[in-house]
C-alpha cells in the first residue's frame, strides 16, 4: 500500500503509465484498506495481550523476590535472636560462676575464722596446775594472769613484745556485708541459716540508664536561647536559600549531658545540603575546652523539620558514638523546630547497613527516626557560640 500510494507517484516514469493501469491499481488499494485496518486492530489487540502477560510475569517475579527477601530477613532476625540468647546464657553462666566463687571464698574465710576461734578457746582452757605462782621474770611479783593486760612487769620494757589478749583479737577480713546478705551460712555446726532480705540487694548499675525515666537514655539539656542564637547566625544563608550547620558540644554532670557550646564550622551549603570543611578547627576547639560532642543542628530553608535520607546518615556516627546524641532541625519557612534521633530498634540497624550515598529512598514504616523524649529545654540559659567560618 505504501509503495503504490507514497512511492510510485514520485517515480520519474509514473506519468508514462496508462491511466487505465493507474485506475486499476487505485481500485485494488481501496479494497485493501479495510483489510489493513482489520489486521492493524488484531495486531494492537495481540500487543496488548502480550504486554499484559509480560506485566503479570514481572509482577509474579517481583512477588517471588519480595518473598525471598522477607525470608532472608526472617532468617537474619532468627540468627540475631539466637546469638543474643547465646550471649545472654553466657552472661548468666558467668554471673553464676562468679557468685559460686564468692560463696566458696566466703565459706573458706568463715571456716578459717571458726578454726582460729576454736584454737583460742582451747588455749584458754588448758590446765594450769603445773604453773608457778610467779612469772620467773621477777620472783617478787606475781605472774601475769592468762588473758589480761592489767599487770605489766617492769622487766618488759618493750611493749611490742606483749601479746594482745583475746578481747583485743581481730578476726581476719571477711567479704563485704552486702555480699554476706546474699549467701547462705550452713557449714558452721549449730549455726542457723540467716533469713535473707533480697529487697535490700543493690540493683545492677548501668551507665546508660537514665536517672530521669525508663527511656534508657541519660537526660540532655538544651539552652532555650540556643536555637534563636543559631537562627540569627544562619539568617544570611537562609535569605539566600542555603542550609547552615552547627555542632553541639557540652559536658557530663550528675549523670546528665548539658549542651554548653555551639560551634559553627567552615562549610559549604546548598538549598538541601551542607558540608563541613576544615575539621581540624573542630578537633582543636573540642580538645582545648575538653568538651563532649552531643549532636548537631542545621536549617531546612525550604522544607519542614524532619531528617532526610542524608540527615539520617549524618546522625548515625553521632548516635553510634553516644546514644544520647541529638539532631536539631529548624525550618524558618514553616517556623518548625524538631529534635530527633534514630530509632534504636530500626533506624540504627537500617542506616548502619545502608551503603548508598546522597539522597535516596528509605521506607517510612517502621519509622527510622523519632522525636527525642530525653531532652529538657532550660530557661535563662545561653550557649557559648564560636563561629569558625573563614571569610
Amino acid at each position: 500500500m505504501c509503495l503504490f500510494i507514497e512511492r510510485l507517484p514520485s517515480h520519474p516514469d509514473y506519468r508514462t503509465v496508462s491511466a487505465k493501469d493507474v485506475a486499476e491499481v487505485k481500485k485494488k488499494v481501496k479494497q485493501v484498506f479495510p483489510l489493513a485496518e482489520e489486521i492493524k486492530s488484531k495486531l494492537k489487540h495481540r500487543y496488548k495481550e502480550e504486554q499484559k502477560m509480560r506485566q503479570e510475569v514481572e509482577k509474579k517475579r517481583q512477588a517471588e523476590l519480595d518473598k525471598e527477601e522477607e525470608k532472608r530477613r526472617q532468617e537474619e532476625d532468627k540468627l540475631k535472636l539466637e546469638e543474643l540468647a547465646i550471649l545472654e546464657q553466657k552472661k548468666l553462666e558467668s554471673e553464676e560462676q562468679w557468685m559460686r566463687e564468692q560463696e566458696e571464698r566466703y565459706h573458706e574465710l568463715q571456716e578459717q575464722e571458726r578454726r582460729k576461734a576454736s584454737q583460742t578457746d582451747e588455749q584458754r582452757d588448758l590446765p594450769t596446775n603445773n604453773l608457778s605462782s610467779h612469772s620467773g621474770l621477777n620472783n617478787e611479783r606475781p605472774a601475769v594472769p592468762s588473758g589480761t593486760l592489767e599487770f605489766v612487769p617492769n622487766d618488759l620494757g618493750d611493749m611490742s613484745l606483749i601479746q594482745p589478749s583475746r578481747q583485743d583479737y581481730v578476726p581476719p577480713q571477711v567479704p563485704d556485708r552486702e555480699l554476706k546478705k546474699n549467701l547462705t551460712i550452713n557449714d558452721i555446726p549449730g549455726s542457723p541459716s540467716p533469713s535473707v532480705d533480697r529487697s535490700t540487694k543493690p540493683a545492677l548499675i548501668d551507665h546508660f540508664t537514665s536517672p530521669f525515666g525508663g527511656s534508657g537514655l541519660r537526660q540532655v539539656t538544651v539552652p532555650k536561647d540556643l536555637i534563636s542564637q543559631f537562627t540569627a547566625i544562619a539568617q544570611p544563608n537562609t535569605d539566600k536559600n542555603v542550609e547552615t550547620l552547627g555542632i553541639l558540644f557540652g559536658s557530663l554532670a550528675q549523670n546528665a549531658f548539658h549542651i554548653t557550646d555551639l560551634f559553627i564550622p567552615h562549610q559549604t551549603g546548598t538549598p538541601d545540603s551542607c558540608d563541613m570543611e576544615f575539621e581540624e578547627d573542630l578537633i582543636d576547639y573540642q580538645d582545648k575546652l575538653n568538651l563532649i560532642t552531643l549532636g548537631w543542628i542545621h536549617t531546612h530553608p525550604t522544607q519542614t523539620a524532619f531528617l532526610s535520607s542524608v540527615d539520617l546518615h549524618s546522625q548515625f556516627p553521632y548516635q553510634k558514638m553516644l546514644p544520647e546524641a541529638i539532631a536539631i532541625v529548624y525550618s524558618p519557612k514553616f517556623q518548625e523546630t524538631g529534635i530527633f534521633r534514630l530509632t534504636s530498634d530500626r533506624g540504627l540497624d537500617t542506616i548502619g547497613r545502608c551503603k548508598e550515598k546522597g539522597f535516596h529512598y528509605h521506607a517510612k514504616e517502621p519509622p527510622l527516626f523519632e522525636n527525642c523524649d530525653h531532652v529538657t529545654i532550660l530557661e535563662n540559659k545561653k550557649a557559648s557560640v564560636s563561629d569558625y567560618r573563614r571569610k
